[in-house]
């Protein structure tokens, strides 16, 4: 019988780093959907995109100096522009982006957390082409327009946009928002590309936008990490998580670490394919659109995507929470009872020196997240019952002692 002590320790630690990974993991996904982070993230990518003039301000720490040693210059540039109109605001005040805000009692006036880029692309021409568009008629010489005089055809007050037939005297006091100066250049350079064609500009500007989300998701996993390390620091405190202590109870006992093993094996057995399982529909998402001239096959996508919106604008991640939640439920209680964590007896009984860094070193496991510790877990149970039959054949192999001779008796 196979019974490496180490490999078996190691199998109940990163078993026990799973558990709680994905119970962070829970937790960080209700803090992102009611505070609304993967919205707040895709706000502050369409404004460096549309207001590159953003991006140009001092750090937190300069803005903060200039404030409090009464920098009036500072000051007062600061009064103007938030006077002054922005093209993000034009861009979120508009129907089709207004109406996909997800409100929680948290967060009010909460941004979505998810546009398809043919949505980008409509309302940033929208904007651009302004409330003179026409049926039948070019939108070409209306875009023209806006790139010369390097502003949108629209005002806005709040979240409502402003033009047309709507604009009234009150109105006529309004600044159209300007293009700023990196956003202009690369709108004219795109609309030189496209050589006036509405539909090349179109998909120039879906491009860009793709690349720029490229660039969000970065963040948000950056974010995520950072949560998940802060978020596994108060789990670890809380229930006494010690990787130290862990390991070595796992180290001088037998027979717990045979029942811990029991658990993994059931474990992997019921869920062999637990990341793609709970990847499915942020894959489904990132599906691409079918050919714009199959009518059927487009309407059937965008009718997808409605329905996977749904999920993630009442609670992101909604199907991986519900299997996440199933599995700590389920897995969780029984490890910790075998492990003994927690306070059982009183705090300071179980506490000692190096229990700060046994929580620590739990902290940091689980900010690597669910799906490491589940590939590295499944890898080791594959070493481990690979090897197992080679320890049995080699203990097989070896002779045993020479039978007595026996008398005959007769």
């Amino acid at each position: 019988m196979f019974n490496n002590a180490a490999l078996d320790v190691a199998i109940g630690l990163i078993f026990i780093y799973l558990l709680y990974s994905l119970l962070a993991t829970v937790v960080q996904e209700m803090f992102a959907s009611r505070t609304g982070l993967r919205g707040r993230l895709l706000a502050r990518a369409i404004q460096r995109m549309l207001d590159d003039g953003r991006s140009a301000r001092p750090g937190r720490l300069g803005r903060a100096w200039k404030w409090l040693s009464g920098d009036q210059a500072y000051k007062s540039a600061r009064s103007a522009a938030k006077a002054a109109p922005k093209v993000s605001d034009a861009f979120f005040a508009h129907p089709l982006i207004k109406y996909l805000r997800a409100d929680t009692f948290l967060v009010q006036r909460k941004r979505p957390s998810y546009i398809d880029p043919e949505t980008f692309t409509k309302v940033l021409v929208d904007l651009l082409r302004g409330p003179d568009a026409k049926p039948g008629i070019s939108d070409r010489k209306l875009i023209e327009h806006s790139l010369q005089h390097r502003e949108i055809a629209w005002k806005v007050n709040r979240d409502k946009l402003i033009g047309g037939r709507h604009l009234k005297d009150h109105h006529k006091d309004w600044t159209y928002p300007k293009l700023e100066e990196d956003t202009a250049i690369y709108l004219e350079s795109v609309w030189a590309d496209a050589q006036g064609d509405v539909s090349k500009f179109r998909g120039f500007i879906s491009d860009w936008f793709n690349e720029m989300m490229d660039r969000t998701t970065g963040w948000y996993k950056k974010y995520t990490q950072v949560y998940l390390l802060i978020i596994g620091l108060l789990i670890a405190g809380f229930f006494n998580v010690d990787t130290i202590r862990i390991a070595k109870a796992l180290e001088a006992n037998p027979e717990m670490r045979s029942q811990l093993i029991s658990q993994v094996s059931a474990f992997t057995k019921a869920h062999p394919d637990l990341v793609n399982q709970l990847k499915t529909d942020q894959t489904a998402l990132k599906d691409p659109p079918p050919n714009v001239k199959d009518t059927a096959a487009r309407k059937a996508y965008l009718a997808k995507q409605a329905e996977l919106q749904k999920k993630i604008n009442a609670n992101p991640a909604k199907a991986m929470q519900d299997k996440e939640v199933e599995i700590v439920s389920k897995y969780l209680p029984e490890a910790t009872h075998t492990l003994g964590i927690g306070y059982e007896g009183g705090f300071w009984k179980n506490v000692n020196r190096l229990t700060p860094f046994g929580w620590l070193l739990t902290a940091i496991a689980i900010s690597l997240g669910a799906p490491f510790w589940f590939d590295l877990l499944n890898k080791l149970m594959q070493l481990r019952s690979a090897v197992a039959p080679n320890e049995d054949g080699k203990n097989s192999g070896k002779k045993g002692p020479a039978p007595k001779n026996l008398k005959t008796v007769g």
